[in-house]
């Protein structure tokens, strides 16, 4: 492991390299064109993005013998690469914030602008700012119309303008679901839903918003799904879920039973991942629902059974369900929650960040084919409440201390270091050695992993390269395999890598 961190910190991040960039700085001051021009024939390709960005503000050309052509060439590429976001080698360092208070869960919205806190007594939910942990509101749960209540399930929209409880109202022995309207952060009204033909208190109940916030779906004791509509507040599908659900919550209750136990089985409830094995997908028609032996695909639309997927089959129009079973609940029963791994999935779904506390890190995998992109350090030793990949990229940890940490995205959207073979290819002088790592840079951009500048980078190097080496012969390309080439998501023990 500590090898492995040794490599990386010898990488040359060449945008900071000012070996080179004094090189440029005297070639621009001299104003000589043509050693700026072989400086960015011999350069990293990362500064010969430079170097041609900088003769073609001059008006400058090669003529003659001193290649016109591949001059042309580069440039074509070097122009769709933007030279403040060019991405490099360096570890990411996160931020960390104290909120001061230990928490029983939180919720992220999509954008990471307002972050959701549940204190440790379940009692009120805190909106604060993501960035800074502003407050901007306090909802208070336990209490409504004067009756002492138990939260047993919270839920909040992507865009985070609707948060939704599920209750037990311990005067009247009645169940509802309280629904906030909340506009950048703070409430504009407040509705309520009452569920009389559900059961809860064998189970830890499950409630989620669909991505549009429209809908929000609730599972009780009997595995009886019911979907509502959160803009006119009236039930729309009730069916039957095959499979009991994963997990018995750890107090069994009747509406009778005090309501401290009421209280105390939902302050449980809601620390428990279990709460998390229910997601809506693909615009409101998907509906996934994780049990005991597999995992349920419902399509509203129909309100039939679409597939019932079993541990390692795969659905052609879903993610493998070992990634759905790993993101919507812990993995070990039996061991202890702070070695629970905790994995937040993008918006498209093509990115997951395991959060693996007792290592201290997260690691980034593209998904369906659990491609590594990079590990994250500097994760607490602590249980995680909540875990978010934000729609810019960046990754955003709340742990149960209060303590919420956050790996900024670049300008590209990636809060994670840049895969290795392409480090050594753009950060470095392109030479023979380059060869195979070429190869493996050919074909990342086969399987369709490379964004277009990174695309362009490994054009321009390419080019450099065969300028370099004078072949006139194309290299074979076919038949290469990659280090990162696996299966599936490694959560074996161990040290984790991103090689």
């Amino acid at each position: 492991m500590q090898q492995q961190l040794d490599e990386e910190a010898k990488l040359v991040d060449a945008r900071n390299d000012e070996r080179w960039a004094k090189v440029m700085e005297s070639l621009s001051l001299r104003q000589d064109h043509l050693g700026m021009w072989r400086f960015a024939r011999t350069a990293p390709p990362v500064w010969t993005v430079r170097a041609v960005k900088f003769l073609h503000k001059q008006g400058w050309k090669p003529t003659g013998d001193d290649q016109p052509d591949l001059f042309q060439t580069i440039h074509e590429h070097s122009a769709a690469c933007n030279e403040f976001d060019l991405p490099g080698p360096e570890r990411r360092s996160p931020t960390s914030l104290e909120w001061g208070q230990r928490l029983s869960t939180a919720r992220i919205t999509l954008d990471g602008e307002f972050i959701f806190l549940i204190d440790r007594k379940a009692s009120a939910v805190d909106v604060v700012t993501g960035d800074s942990l502003i407050p901007v509101e306090h909802v208070r749960l336990d209490v409504w119309r004067g009756n002492q209540c138990a939260p047993l399930a919270i839920a909040i929209t992507p865009s985070g303008n609707r948060l939704a409880c599920l209750l037990f109202d311990c005067n009247v022995r009645a169940m509802f679901v309280r629904l906030w309207i909340l506009q950048e952060g703070e409430v504009q009204a407040e509705h309520h839903i009452e569920l009389e033909s559900l059961s809860f208190g064998r189970e830890v109940p499950l409630l989620e918003f669909s991505p549009d916030g429209k809908r929000f779906a609730i599972v009780d004791d009997n595995a009886l799904i019911s979907i509502f509509d959160s803009y006119f507040f009236r039930r729309l599908y009730q069916f039957q879920n095959p499979g009991s659900l994963f997990g018995a919550a750890p107090i069994i209750l009747a509406k009778d039973s005090p309501s401290s136990s009421w209280r105390r089985f939902g302050q449980r409830c809601l620390s428990d991942n279990i709460s998390r094995n229910l997601r809506l997908f693909h615009n409101d028609e998907k509906l996934i629902v994780r049990t005991e032996p597999g995992m349920n695909c419902w399509n509203l639309s129909q309100v039939q059974p679409q597939c019932n997927m079993i541990r390692g089959e795969l659905s052609s129009s879903a993610l493998p369900l070992e990634n759905f079973q790993y993101a919507m609940g812990c993995i070990n029963e039996t061991i202890p929650l702070w070695e629970y791994v905790f994995i937040g999935l993008a918006e498209d779904g093509d990115l997951a960040a395991t959060a693996m506390p007792q290592r201290g890190a997260v690691i980034v995998n593209h998904l369906p084919d659990a491609r590594p992109l990079g590990t994250l350090y500097g994760l607490k030793r602590e249980p995680l409440v909540d875990l978010q990949v934000t729609s810019g990229g960046t990754i955003v940890a709340v742990l149960q201390s209060g303590c919420v940490t956050t790996w900024t995205a670049d300008g590209n959207g990636n809060a994670w270091p840049w895969s290795k073979e392409l480090v050594r290819i753009t950060h470095q002088p392109v030479d023979e050695s380059s060869v195979e790592l070429m190869r493996q840079a050919e074909e990342m951009r086969r399987r369709g992993w490379l964004s277009i500048q990174e695309t362009k980078l490994l054009d321009l190097a390419l080019a450099l390269l065969l300028n370099r080496l004078g072949l006139d012969i194309e290299i074979d390309w076919e038949d290469t395999r990659l280090p990162c080439d696996m299966t599936d998501i490694e959560l074996a023990d161990g040290d984790p890598c991103d090689d």
